[in-house]
Parts: C-alpha cells; sequence; structure tokens
C-alpha cells in the first residue's frame, strides 16, 4: 500500500494509503483532485557499513583487516622499505592503491620463487 497526498480543487489537502488513489477517491465523490506520492526517505546505513572506497589511504587497523593480519604485524611491515607507508606527523598512514600494488608485487615474488 502507497502513501499519497490529496489536494482538492477548493484547497483542502489530505494523505491517504491506497495502491489505486484515483478509484478510491472518484468512489467517495470527489472529481476535481490531484494526487502526489509521498516517498519515505531511503533507509540510513548503519556506521559498520560506511564504505571507506574514496580514502587514499587507510590506518593501520584498516590494512590490517584488509590483508587479514593484525595490526602488530602490519605495524611491523611499515618498518619495510617496500611497504607503501605515508608519514603525517607521528601518524602511520597506508596507502591504498600501494597496498593493492605491494600485495602483487608479493604475490609474483612468491610465484617467482
Amino acid at each position: 500500500m502507497r502513501k499519497w497526498k490529496v489536494e482538492l480543487s477548493t484547497g483542502q489537502t489530505f494523505t491517504m494509503e491506497s495502491d489505486d488513489p484515483g478509484r478510491a477517491l472518484i468512489g467517495k465523490g470527489y472529481t476535481s483532485f490531484s494526487l502526489s506520492e509521498i516517498v519515505p526517505p531511503p533507509p540510513v546505513p548503519p556506521e559498520a557499513h560506511v564504505s571507506t572506497e574514496g580514502r587514499l589511504t587507510l590506518s593501520v587497523a584498516e590494512a590490517a583487516k584488509e590483508l587479514g593480519i593484525c595490526t602488530k604485524n602490519v605495524y611491523t611491515l611499515t618498518h619495510r622499505a617496500d611497504f607503501p607507508t605515508v608519514r603525517i606527523g607521528q601518524r602511520v598512514r597506508i596507502s591504498r592503491a600501494g597496498l593493492a600494488e605491494w600485495v602483487r608485487a608479493q604475490e609474483q615474488n612468491r610465484a617467482g620463487a
């Protein structure tokens, strides 16, 4: 069942729920009216599902989650010269694109060994 805002030619407005509002209004004797559907706002996704796809860098915790390892191991990786870290002040950030390239390079090194 959909919700509608009904405006009569007299200026009176009201809401109604119906799958066929025109037929329902004509059946009640109304001959001149306008209809506009009241659409509920889309549901807001929970914070846990907010995408971070647009960000250029990841925190150590986010990188650990992406790699499926613990944060301690990611901190150890940040000391490697080939690991894509960015230092901003005292914060350690990991390049999202660089991380993907680093993983591909690790796969190729493993396949070539």
